[in-house]
């Protein structure tokens, strides 16, 4: 065998262990990816404790409200108004009420 060739084998062989080990350096990382994933997701459903229908009314309302606040942007009651919108948004955005939390109620466990 000439050297050439040998080198050639060499060559063929050192790219094949570097394809098999980036394989499973992406085959681990992303399976690592899709556990952190999983986890994230199971944290933010445990920390979730209002219900779709009080989502979708706390977004109404914070729209409502917010629009109101608007016209009266100058006032203290404005920016009081303001506040309790973007708590309200928030709500219903989040699934998470700081308020439910507080006192122990949970509506995504109501039938």
């Amino acid at each position: 065998m000439t050297r050439a060739r040998r080198i050639e084998l060499y060559g063929i062989i050192i790219v094949a262990w570097a394809t098999d080990l980036l394989h499973n350096i992406m085959q681990s990382t992303t399976e690592k990816i899709k556990e952190e994933a999983q986890a994230a997701a199971q944290t933010v459903k445990d920390n979730q404790n209002v219900g779709m229908t009080e989502r979708i009314i706390s977004g109404i309302a914070a729209v409502a409200i917010g629009a109101y606040a608007v016209k009266k942007k100058d006032s203290l009651l404005g920016k009081g108004l303001t506040a309790v919108s973007g708590f309200l948004l928030t709500r219903a955005t989040t699934g998470f009420c700081p308020l439910n939390k507080a006192i122990g109620r949970n509506s995504l466990l109501v039938g």
